[in-house]
């Protein structure tokens, strides 16, 4: 009777262990889904004539958290304030790692990221920052290329055209992150996806992959049906 119970207490805490990384994986996918959308909303507030209005995304009982977040939301308006009329930067797409929230805009070729910070529970629980340094500039450069080289297949914004969509998480001859810069350079035999690599520097093809995984989950007008399987690849885009 007592192996009896112990098998059963253990069949239960195998279960309970399932149920509870199912449901984180689930939450998991659910923040990232969303990701695109709280971004959105966020440059909108930014763009607005009530920028206080960012205060209702933190944690209603937290007053630091609502003065710091709307403190240094002011200054990363500021900041974009001085370098251009607030109207003209473009939304592009928002990011996470394990640590930090990252939104892309877009004005004309040049790429500006806000980085913030997100509860569990997807409320601001830190301060905006507008920064810079190599990620943005080889967006820039990779958008260039991309604009250049790819278009014709993957049509405008990766939505899709003689070649599958970029924008969702369905892939082709791509099992994980490194898969898409070999595919850049070496190009896929039997397909149309030619090797660039003697098109392309090495630091131009790098430029590429992070551009095409800047495009991951955007929403885009028209895209292209998914082709191949549906696959969670992990992209390292922020470090």
């Amino acid at each position: 009777m007592k192996n009896t119970h112990k098998i059963h207490l253990k069949t239960w805490g195998i279960l309970f262990f399932i149920f509870f990384v199912n449901l984180k994986i689930s939450t998991t996918f659910a923040q990232t889904d969303n990701l695109y959308n709280l971004g959105e909303n966020i440059v909108n507030i930014l763009k607005s004539q009530t920028p206080e209005k960012i205060t209702e995304l933190t944690k209603q009982d937290d007053i630091d958290a609502k003065a710091s977040v709307l403190q240094s939301f002011l200054s990363v308006k500021d900041e974009l304030s001085r370098i251009d009329d607030i109207n003209n930067f473009k939304y592009f797409n928002t990011f996470n790692n394990e640590k930090s929230v990252f939104i892309i805009l877009e004005k004309g070729n040049k790429f500006y990221i806000i980085k913030f910070h997100l509860s569990p529970e997807n409320k601001l629980t830190g301060e905006f920052k507008l920064i810079s340094g190599k990620l943005d500039n080889e967006l820039s450069l990779g958008e260039r290329i991309y604009k250049s080289k790819c278009f014709a297949c993957h049509g405008k914004v990766g939505k899709g055209g003689i070649g599958p969509n970029l924008t969702d998480n369905y892939w082709k001859y791509v099992n994980n992150e490194d898969d898409v810069t070999t595919l850049i350079a070496k190009g896929k035999k039997g397909t149309m996806i030619m090797a660039f690599e003697n098109y392309l520097k090495p630091d131009e093809i790098k430029a590429v992959t992070t551009y095409i995984k800047a495009l991951k989950n955007k929403k885009v007008s028209g895209a292209k049906k998914p082709e191949g399987d549906k696959k969670n690849i992990t992209f390292h885009l922020f470090e």
